[in-house]
């Protein structure tokens, strides 16, 4: 649809965001100015800039199209949120992956409290094989800090800990897959989840050199606490109130 100048319709950020369908500046920055995406501008006061009204129309409607595209193609798997039932699927990946889910019965817990804590990858045809998981306990920040400074095990998080909706700062606490393709999908469905919700923060807990290079990878950062003046080994924060500087996240928003 071709608009001369004087039918342009230019917003502001927030009704911009609810127009694109989202929840994040990070993802709408992701398009702005670019060719195709969201043209912005400054007011006449210079003082706040303004987006295309039917740049934002578009883009939704462009993501849309894509999104119902992808979800018609005949894959082997789909990606969903862990039930109790599945407890056993998660049990049998866990066999052959390195970083197990410890305790089933606490996990069960858990899900009881708050039934979206880890997103898997389902065989289509068989939702008891699961092909890849990402486990993200919705905790306080006080609690996470204690779980990453050794404090607390994972093992010693109850029921009350977990906080009833994902809001404020997540924990990633597991991922594990089968293969690469599974990984992409679960990592690729948590992160637009994320970007979609209240998540201010994702706070991500590393075993080994594959987990770090992952987490650099969707451009995380080292943790460094200021209140104790002091660097967390092995610990990583994703800021996502800050524009996304992960070309591998702004590939799969661009999806």
């Amino acid at each position: 649809m071709c608009m001369n100048d004087s039918a342009e319709i230019w917003i502001g950020l927030h009704r911009a965001l609810r127009e694109a369908g989202f929840t994040k500046k990070a993802a709408l920055y992701y398009y702005l100015d670019k060719p195709d995406g969201v043209r912005s501008k400054l007011n006449e006061k210079g003082t706040r800039r303004m987006y295309n009204l039917a740049d934002c129309h578009r883009l939704k409607t462009r993501r849309l199209a894509r999104q119902k595209g992808t979800h018609g193609k005949e894959n082997n798997f789909e990606v969903g949120w862990l039930t109790i039932a599945d407890l056993p699927a998660l049990l049998d990946l866990d066999l052959h992956v390195q970083s197990p889910i410890e305790n089933y019965h606490l996990y069960r817990s858990w899900l009881e409290k708050n039934p979206y804590l880890a997103l898997c990858v389902f065989d289509k045809d068989d939702r008891r094989k699961c092909l890849a998981y990402v486990s993200a306990l919705p905790l306080s920040e006080q609690t996470i800090f204690s779980v990453l400074l050794g404090e607390r095990n994972e093992r010693d998080i109850h029921a009350e800990d977990i906080l009833d909706q994902a809001e404020g700062c997540l924990l990633i606490s597991h991922v594990g897959g089968l293969e690469e393709k599974y990984m992409r999908a679960v990592l690729r469905t948590m992160m637009v989840f994320c970007l979609q919700s209240k998540i201010k923060r994702l706070y991500v807990q590393t075993t080994d050199e594959d987990g770090e290079a992952l987490a650099k990878r969707l451009g995380c950062s080292a943790l460094f606490i200021l209140e104790k003046r002091m660097l967390i080994p092995h610990a990583f924060v994703l800021d996502l109130e800050q524009p996304l500087i992960s070309k591998t996240l702004r590939r799969w928003l661009a999806e």
